[in-house]
């Protein structure tokens, strides 16, 4: 049976999270989950009679090892078929356990790679949802052809799913090392269980595969072959045992503590707010929405060491400066914090306060050597957020020896400043501070940061639970009146006093359902917009 099959709880509308079970190879919905010739010995069941205020669901889809018997999708492709199965089913508006056998850990690794990477705010809830992935063998580097024509048998034919299998395919290699970067930043817990006996005479997921790779992470043997490992024979079996545990408390728990059942009603919305009210949107938020000066900065940082991003005020400066994180990733250390907060009137004192941005990482930095000697074994980014907020002396100890530092150590730093529009241009703006020399403006690249236009302002709103999108694009020239910047057109929106708006309504529906005249009247409250 292909499709969402619900075993229990799921008709629930005040169930606290679901609970979704995920076979692999040449699976089904049922007897990949009971052993054979015993159907009434179905786990997905007996967790349901454990955790009756959850919906336990059994996921079916085509995945034939030969193309005699049936057939495969590719990887990426059927993960964009499960994860329209979920958005109508609606998985993704409770926190969600998945338990995987084999290749469907494979599947579900892909499934939150591809919401990740998607603009669709139905699929990003179920990345946020995601709490619990449970591995059954899970061959997350692939398995040996070898290995896998003694356990299935040769095939004439085999499908893409066999291809996509084999050890070390760059696709496996790309999949697990995203998921080992990331699933920490989205705080899902992942436990490994794998097989110690033989089938047919091999082991077909042994321990090095099966291992993710994550150091918080320790997969756990257990006496069963690659096909009984996913078929508790009781409720006393360790996968059982282990799993029932890890819903309780990793699901069940927190659930308890932190949600009424108002928060659980079947309402068309997901739990977690994905809007910003703070200066800068935080660059793995779902709310930021990419604009053309996106694409100008990403090119600009390949070859460039300083960069200043201008715009006018809450246009949007500083969250444009926080996706450098996402630019250059994990290899890289991101230092900086607004300099307005620095007291920029004292060059002595402005340098000291500087120097303690980098205490967490490089420990105490007392000079430019030691900070550039630093910065060579460790590349880093260095923010100069509200640059233009600093004083003469605050200016003339600082850029001198940063532009030094970007010129001499230029393949391991970069510089991103944000200024407002309305200060002058940046060599007169130099010049003003004390800064006469004309080599410290060479090589800055400017960015100018633009307002929201209808078409973007129409993604944030997206990301609203259905009904309260439909009172804001009822109301739109209501909003418009107070998110315009100087005139009251489309093309001039203001970025953050649309996101406050939008975080507040999300709050009030949250809290309070859908009650339309209150809705109303905040879109009418100047105070909603800041």
């Amino acid at each position: 049976m292909d499709g969402l099959l619900k075993i229990s709880g799921c008709d629930n509308a005040q169930r606290i999270a679901d609970v979704v079970f995920v076979h692999g190879l040449d699976g089904d919905a049922r007897t990949t989950w009971h052993p054979r010739d015993k159907p009434n010995d179905f786990w997905p069941a007996w967790l349901g009679e454990d955790f009756s205020q959850v919906g336990v669901w059994s996921l079916g889809y085509a995945v034939s090892a030969s193309a005699w018997k049936g057939h495969s999708m590719p990887l990426y492709d059927r993960a964009t078929n499960i994860l329209d199965r979920f958005s109508l089913g609606k998985i993704g508006h409770r926190p969600i356990a998945f338990i995987c056998h084999s290749l469907g850990g494979l599947l579900i690794k892909q499934i939150l790679r591809r919401a990740w990477d998607s603009n669709e705010s139905r699929w990003k809830a179920i990345v946020d949802q995601t709490k619990l992935n449970v591995f059954l063998s899970t061959p997350h580097s692939g398995v040996e052809m070898a290995n896998w024509i003694q356990y299935i048998g040769k095939l004439l034919r085999t499908t893409i799913s066999i291809e996509e299998l084999e050890a070390h395919h760059p696709q496996l290699r790309e999949l697990n090392d995203w998921y080992r970067e990331t699933v920490e930043r989205l705080c899902i817990t992942t436990f490994v269980y794998y097989e110690e006996l033989p089938t047919n005479g091999i082991l077909v997921v042994n321990a090095t595969t099966a291992n993710p790779g994550i150091s918080s992470v320790r997969p756990i043997p257990v006496d069963e072959n690659h096909v009984s490992i996913c078929k508790p024979t009781s409720k006393d079996a360790q996968i059982y045992c282990g799993v029932n545990d890890l819903i309780q408390t990793i699901i069940i728990d927190p659930c308890r503590t932190s949600m009424r059942a108002s928060d659980v009603i079947a309402i068309d919305k997901p739990l977690k707010n994905p809007f910003w009210t703070a200066s800068a949107v935080d660059c793995h938020s779902e709310s930021y929405i990419i604009r053309k000066c996106d694409d100008e900065l990403k090119s600009l940082l390949v070859t460039n060491t300083k960069i200043y991003i201008t715009g006018s005020f809450e246009i949007g400066k500083s969250s444009l400066m926080e996706q450098t994180r996402l630019l250059f990733g994990s290899d890289w250390q991101f230092f900086g914090e607004g300099l307005a907060l620095m007291r920029s009137d004292n060059e002595a004192l402005f340098i000291a306060n500087f120097f303690e941005i980098f205490d967490g990482i490089f420990g105490k930095i007392n000079d430019w050597r030691k900070l550039s000697d630093c910065i060579r074994e460790q590349p880093s980014v260095i923010f100069l957020d509200d640059l233009g907020e600093l004083e003469a002396p605050g200016m003339k100890a600082l850029m001198p020896r940063l532009c030094e530092l970007a010129q001499t150590i230029k393949d391991y730093v970069r510089i991103v400043a944000t200024l407002p529009n309305n200060l002058l241009p940046l060599d007169q703006f130099f010049k003003r501070h004390g800064l006469q020399n004309p080599k410290y403006i060479r090589g800055w690249k400017q960015i100018t940061v633009q307002p929201f236009k209808k078409e973007q302002a129409d993604k944030l709103l997206d990301l609203l639970p259905r009904p309260v999108k439909e009172i804001s694009q009822k109301n739109w020239f209501d909003i418009l009146t107070h998110v315009s910047i100087n005139t009251n057109v489309e093309a001039n929106i203001s970025p953050r006093k649309l996101q406050c708006l939008c975080y507040r309504l999300f709050e009030a529906f949250h809290n309070n359902g859908y009650l339309s005249d209150h809705l109303e009247q905040i879109i009418k409250d100047h105070e909603s917009y800041e």
